[in-house]
Order: C-alpha cells, then sequence, then structure tokens
C-alpha cells in the first residue's frame, strides 16, 4: 500500500509510486519519472522483497527500509519447522541482513526503527529510535511503502491466555515455544 499525498498540490509535486507489482499503476510508472526517493515501513518479505525490486527498475532512487523488530529478513513459512525442530538451526530462517541489502542492494535499512507516525500534510515520517528518540524522515520528492506486516489477534476464547497458548510471528515467539516445549519435556531446547 502507498501512501498519497494529504493534497493535489502535493501530488503534483510527487511522483507516482506502484501500488503493487502486479497493479496497473506499476505498468504506468516504467513511462514516469521515477521518485528520489522511497521509503519502506517493514522489512520481512514484503518491504524487502518491494525494496529489491524497486532497486532492479532504479540504480538512482534513495531506498530505505525501517524495520521495528531486529531482523529485516526471516523465512517467515520456516518458523513453524523451527519449533518443530524439521529446521535445526535458527540462523538458518534469516534470508538477509542490514548489511547484506546495503552491500548487494544499496538499500538503507534501519532496524529496531518503528514508524509512530505519517505525516501527509508535510510528507515526513516521525521514527522511534532503537533509544526511543523521535526523528523525522521527509518523502517530498518520493513516496512511502507500507509493508508492516500483521499483529495476531486473540479472540475472546475460554482458555486463550493459558499457559502453552502461543502466536507466532517472528523468531523471538518460535524460540519461546521451543524453549516452552523443552520445559514441559524437561529437555533442552532444539
Amino acid at each position: 500500500l502507498v501512501v498519497p499525498p494529504a493534497s493535489p498540490s502535493a501530488a503534483a509535486q510527487s511522483p507516482q509510486c506502484p501500488q503493487s507489482p502486479q497493479s496497473p499503476q506499476s505498468q504506468s510508472l516504467r513511462r514516469s519519472v521515477p521518485p528520489k526517493r522511497i521509503l519502506v515501513i517493514g522489512g520481512v518479505a514484503g518491504g524487502a522483497s518491494f525494496a529489491a525490486r524497486a532497486r532492479r527498475h532504479s540504480e538512482e532512487v534513495d531506498l530505505v527500509m525501517f524495520e521495528k523488530d531486529e531482523h529485516v529478513s526471516i523465512a517467515t513459512c520456516g518458523l513453524p519447522y523451527f519449533v518443530g525442530n524439521v529446521i535445526a538451526e535458527e540462523k538458518s530462517l534469516y534470508v538477509s541482513s542490514a548489511n547484506a541489502l546495503k552491500t548487494n542492494f544499496n538499500i538503507t535499512v534501519k532496524v529496531r526503527h518503528e514508524v509512530k507516525q505519517i505525516d501527509r500534510e508535510r510528507q515526513v515520517l516521525t521514527i522511534a529510535g532503537p533509544d526511543g528518540t523521535l526523528v523525522e524522515e521527509s518523502y517530498r520528492d518520493g513516496c512511502v511503502v507500507l509493508a508492516p506486516g500483521s499483529t495476531p489477534i486473540r479472540p475472546p476464547l475460554p482458555g486463550i491466555d493459558l499457559p502453552g497458548i502461543f502466536h507466532l510471528r517472528n523468531v523471538p515467539d518460535a524460540v519461546q515455544i521451543k524453549a516452552w516445549l523443552a520445559l514441559q519435556r524437561g529437555t533442552e531446547p532444539g
């Protein structure tokens, strides 16, 4: 999802960004002026894939990705296999790192940076860094792509808060589940 400018005058100053790789807008993008800057909110599958694809389309665009967790690109589909010991090592879940994305694609990745606000009128993001300090990043000559992932829904069911009820969204969740299972079995995790 791309965040549009707040006003028509801001839209006239900002190049168009695609809403998805298959969208009709992305076809016309090849004929339009590319953005100078793309700020991607979220990493993992959606954000990292978009940023890498955007880099393949333009070497000149300034690409910056903000990921609130520690790891920017993980194999989320492998998390259940890691919990079940089919994937033995945690490091096998890490697809790419911030350093690798910078080296291979010239994408600036800021891990442990959470976007707190999008000011469409000023075309600025407010971001909390690892220490909680708020900074602003402008997207005046570009656009923002939203790929923040999800938050699990915990339905109000009887027993939902009992021990052994988990959600599985990232590597720390998987590690927590493995540790709990090992504790129940009286063994070491892994």
